[in-house]
């Protein structure tokens, strides 16, 4: 993993044409905030993190409500995703606008960006009871990744340790250890139906090494909370992207 991790925007399981699809969408961010004045900037974080808070907000209902169906949920957690992955286009719209970076980003922390998603690294409450933690991955890995966008700026990184960041995104890591530990060949091949797929782990390490980058008091929580050795167990991972 490289010390200051901002990669390329999370395709997910869908396939090439999702990829894709984000592909084009991170170039049209990058066409619309060209020339951006910083109150459009700001306008626009404010919408794409209001945007995001309903959508949050609707699927955490229908995943409560008895009467709601499963398809339901299914399209509303897909809107969160869209409007997460919205929020990591505009803090890395891709090359060429290096010099937003810095901008976008002040802007949608200023707009309770962080309040928002770092309660989607533990996205239990947008699935019912009954559904398996494989159902909402795509929303913590897209969540992590974004809060690794917001934390390569220092002065984000105490705010977003303040939201319980570190715990969460330790806690990813976790899950994919343990899931990695079973020796029952059939539980492995069922790991991501209750454990941490490789892709999101990959991500939750990206945003601790970010938000812990020269932070000596953050590098101490990481090491309080436990996370040194699930870290350190992504080294021996078979899939070298996730090392």
């Amino acid at each position: 993993m490289s010390a200051r991790n901002s990669g390329s925007s999370p395709g997910g399981s869908s396939g090439k044409k999702r990829k894709h699809a984000e592909t084009v969408g991170a170039h049209a961010f990058a066409a619309c905030l060209e020339g951006c004045t910083l109150d459009e900037a700001a306008q626009l974080a404010e919408r794409l993190v209001l945007a995001l808070e309903r959508s949050v907000g609707s699927a955490k209902q229908a995943a409560s409500s008895p009467t709601g169906s499963a398809e339901q949920r299914r399209e509303l957690r897909a809107l969160v995703r869209k409007d997460i992955h919205n929020l990591a286009n505009l803090a890395n719209p891709g090359p060429g606008s290096e010099s937003l970076v810095d901008q976008m980003v002040d802007q949608m922390v200023a707009h309770n960006a962080v309040a928002v998603l770092v309660p989607l690294l533990e996205a239990t409450k947008l699935r019912a009871e009954d559904e398996p933690v494989v159902v909402t991955e795509d929303i913590e890995k897209e969540s992590a990744y974004v809060v690794g966008l917001l934390a390569i700026k220092e002065d984000h990184q105490l705010q977003i340790a303040g939201a319980r960041a570190v715990p969460l995104l330790v806690k990813l890591l976790k899950r994919r250890t343990q899931s990695q530990g079973r020796v029952n060949a059939t539980a492995t091949a069922f790991a991501g139906l209750d454990g941490t797929s490789g892709g999101v782990a990959r991500r939750a390490a990206d945003a601790i090494t970010n938000l812990a980058h020269e932070n000596i008091t953050l590098k101490n929580q990481v090491r309080v909370d436990g996370g040194i050795p699930p870290l350190v167990a992504l080294l021996e991972n078979a899939d070298t992207k996730v090392q």
